[in-house]
């Protein structure tokens, strides 16, 4: 069963940043993206365009690749 795009990106994108002790703010700031971003694409409400996704990998120091995987396929 595949799961929604949307919704594993933002799972992974919450659990990096939380494993990386980083409040929505921080990476918002850091990715030079609004903290309404941050929380849409984490409670998989919104699909960000590929730029914003490589913006949240670089400041996570991620690829995108790493930041889209979904460990639990």
């Amino acid at each position: 069963m595949h799961k929604n795009a949307s919704a594993v990106l933002g799972a992974r994108l919450r659990q990096v940043r939380r494993d990386r002790r980083l409040t929505v703010d921080t990476l918002a700031e850091r990715a030079g993206v609004s903290v309404r971003t941050v929380i849409n694409i984490e409670s998989g409400q919104w699909n960000p365009r590929l730029d914003i996704i490589e913006s949240l990998a670089q400041a996570l120091d991620l690829t995108v690749a790493d930041l889209v995987a979904d460990d639990a396929a």
